[in-house]
C-alpha cells in the first residue's frame, strides 16, 4: 500500500509482519513487542535497536528466541527504512539501520524514534489481539471429575 495516510500504512505494515509469526511462537515474540517500546523511551532508538541485534543473530543456547528477536528488529527496520530512513523497503544488512541513524541528522532521530514507537504501538496490539484469538479458538481442556 504506497497511498493512504500514515497511520494506515503503519498498521497495515505492523498487522502483516504479526501475521508473519507462528502461532506456537506468539506467545513469546508477544512478550519482545512489550519491552522494545519502554527500552526505546529510557534508553532511545539506537540503543534499543542495538540491543535487539545482540539478542538476536545465529547460534546460542535460546535459538528460537534469538530468530524471534531477529524477526522483530527486521520487522521494526523494515517500517523505518520505508517511512523515516528512505533506504527501500527492507534493510540492506543487519545493521544498516543503525548505521543510518548515526549519520542522521538530529530532526531524523527523533522522528524515526517517534515512529517506532507508534509502528511498536500497534505491533503489540495487533500481536496481543492474534495471541487471543488463538487461543479463543484453541480447544478448551476440560477438568477430569
Amino acid at each position: 500500500m504506497t497511498g493512504g495516510e500514515l497511520w494506515q500504512r503503519r498498521a497495515l505494515h505492523a498487522l502483516g509482519k504479526a501475521s508473519e509469526v507462528g502461532s506456537v511462537d506468539l506467545a513469546l515474540y508477544s512478550s519482545y513487542v512489550e519491552r522494545l517500546g519502554p527500552a526505546v523511551l529510557a534508553n532511545g532508538l539506537g540503543q534499543a535497536l542495538a540491543t535487539e541485534h545482540s539478542a538476536g543473530g545465529e547460534g546460542g543456547r535460546n535459538d528460537k528466541g534469538r530468530k524471534l528477536h531477529d524477526r522483530l528488529v527486521q520487522a521494526l527496520e523494515s517500517w523505518l527504512c520505508q517511512e523515516v530512513l528512505e533506504c527501500g523497503a527492507e534493510p540492506s544488512e543487519p545493521a544498516y539501520v543503525l548505521e543510518r541513524l548515526c549519520q542522521a541528522s538530529q530532526a531524523t532521530y527523533v522522528r524515526a524514534q517517534q515512529e517506532a514507537l507508534e509502528w511498536l504501538e500497534w505491533h503489540k496490539r495487533l500481536v496481543k489481539a492474534r495471541e487471543l484469538a488463538l487461543a479463543a479458538s484453541a480447544p478448551s481442556e476440560e477438568a477430569s471429575p
